[in-house]
């Protein structure tokens, strides 16, 4: 085996196992309070009024936080194994940070339109009982 080709493997091998890690780490991250809010959104769960705007806010922003954060530590780490002067820590602080303010604001807006869209059904369900209601009161008469 030529060293090009040992290069790849031992590469190819480094990313694998960095990538399982992420992966772990998302999924831990993922079943913090609050993690999922911007999935419950998305499917049209979650509820909760307006008070559950800023509860998605705070999850998501942790929840994406700790897995932007963790994965590019992870990554350093792998890297690292192949150049010694690679820090851990490079760009953790600003990859969390970036990752838990857009985590917040797509969590807050998705639970702000979901919210939103409970609204618009809850007035359509209670128009069409009013209806309905109406017409029994009319066929009764």
């Amino acid at each position: 085996m030529g060293g090009k080709q040992a290069r790849q493997e031992i590469a190819s091998s480094l990313a694998g196992s960095a990538a399982l890690q992420g992966a772990a780490l998302s999924l831990a991250s993922s079943l913090l309070p609050g993690g999922s809010s911007l999935e419950k959104a998305l499917v049209g769960k979650g509820g909760g009024g307006l008070k559950s705007i800023p509860r998605a806010f705070l999850g998501e922003a942790r929840q994406e936080g700790l897995e932007e954060g963790s994965g590019q530590w992870v990554g350093n780490r792998a890297v690292g194994r192949i150049d010694p002067k690679q820090s851990p820590w490079e760009g953790v602080g600003s990859a969390a940070g970036q990752g838990a303010y857009l985590g917040g604001v797509l969590g807050a807006g998705f639970r702000a339109l979901g919210n939103t869209a409970e609204r618009e059904e809850q007035r359509r369900l209670a128009a069409e009982i009013r209806a309905r209601d109406a017409g029994n009161d009319l066929a009764k008469a």
